[in-house]
């Protein structure tokens, strides 16, 4: 692993386990979730836009 991968990766880290430390695993798990959902929302309008175009 690259020097630099190895830092970023640490600073993701340090920067999850302060969140983590603040507000608590719930609040983070809720915001993963919310990401979740919101990408999957995005990709599948995403799909069927595309899908209305081409097919």
């Amino acid at each position: 692993m690259s020097r630099q991968l190895q830092q970023l990766l640490f600073l993701i880290t340090i920067v999850l386990s302060i969140y983590v430390w603040t507000y608590g695993m719930t609040t983070l798990i809720e915001m993963t979730v919310q990401l979740c959902k919101t990408m999957y929302s995005a990709g599948h309008n995403f799909g069927t836009y595309l899908k209305d175009i081409f097919f």
